[in-house]
């Protein structure tokens, strides 16, 4: 995990966001984006979007000293990880199918003699 705020502080009188508050609140919104824009067809990625949502948040709260335990914050960090890598390898094999299907779909008329 890379701690931006470590090596770019925030200017004197803390008016601007750091450089990681700022990424994080844009991947923030992304990941709600993509949540609520996921449709029927698009396999996991509404629960995706959702897990990044959850690892965003745990990061807001861990930079705004609300999760004071590092222990439990790693061990958030690091369960919210796992269940991103398994929704993320479920979300490329849906893609790997949806392609298939379209390629099949694709190929099927013209094996017929439809063009």
């Amino acid at each position: 995990m890379t701690h931006y705020n470590r090596v770019t502080p925030g200017p004197v009188g803390g008016q601007e966001p750091r450089r990681s508050e700022v990424e994080i609140g844009q991947a923030l919104d992304a990941a709600h984006r993509m949540s609520a824009t996921a449709g029927p067809d698009d396999g996991p990625l509404a629960e995706l979007g959702a897990t990044y949502a959850a690892l965003g948040e745990l990061l807001e709260a861990w930079q705004r000293r609300e999760v004071t335990d590092p222990q439990e914050f790693e061990s958030q960090c690091a369960d919210l990880a796992e269940r991103l890598q398994a929704l993320g390898a479920a979300q490329l094999r849906h893609a790997e199918q949806r392609a298939a299907a379209w390629t099949a779909a694709a190929v099927m008329p013209r094996r017929a003699g439809v063009r």
